[in-house]
């Protein structure tokens, strides 16, 4: 019995089959670690294909009622449409200071990818300070911990509101309210070349 050739169903499987290869030959590739390991991926195992650029950034001014700092949960610090720098949580510290658990999530394609973090990621430029404002007072408190990355691509970081001792009667004085700015933020983009 003679069997009949199916042209669609072949032509389909060829597709099938094609679409399988490419994948699979993507993952191997640099454009292939930022889809499948984000952009840290792209950093350490991609980082000759790609040029990364990092300029600073700073995020809005948010002002904190001292007495209900955990309000702040949920709160975005710096929001461009393709990254955003959050409080993810607030954690009271010992002194009455508390720190503030940031999250930096970006955006990452097959082309490239793009994030606004308060980590520096190639130390070219400092990593990120929150500038704390009570009255004409001013500090600033550095990076405390770098985290493990958020998701594929971001950054977790720790950071307290205050260096050291908290100045309640500032604060006091002031009517409980703190400004708190993050500065020096990094806009890190990556592109093939």
């Amino acid at each position: 019995m003679k069997s009949e050739f199916s042209f669609s169903g072949f032509f389909l499987t060829c597709i099938v089959l094609c679409g399988v290869l490419i994948l699979t030959g993507l993952s191997y590739t640099p454009l292939g670690a930022i889809a499948a390991g984000g952009i840290q991926a792209a950093e350490t195992t991609a980082a000759h294909h790609f040029e990364m650029n990092s300029r600073p950034a700073t995020s809005d001014e948010i002002t904190i009622d001292w007495n209900n700092v955990a309000a702040l949960e949920g709160q975005e610090l710096y929001n461009d449409g393709q990254s955003v720098v959050t409080i993810v949580s607030v954690e009271a510290i010992e002194g009455g200071n508390y720190n503030l658990h940031i999250e930096a999530v970006g955006e990452i394609a097959s082309g490239g990818g793009h994030l606004v973090t308060p980590l520096s990621h190639d130390g070219s430029l400092p990593e990120g300070k929150i500038m704390a404002v009570v009255g004409d007072s001013t500090t600033f408190s550095p990076v405390a911990e770098r985290g493990q990355a958020a998701l594929h691509a971001g950054d977790t970081a720790v950071i307290p509101v205050f260096p050291g001792k908290v100045p309640a009667e500032e604060i006091a004085a002031n009517g409980g309210q703190v400004s708190i700015t993050l500065l020096h933020l990094n806009e890190i983009s990556y592109l093939k070349h």
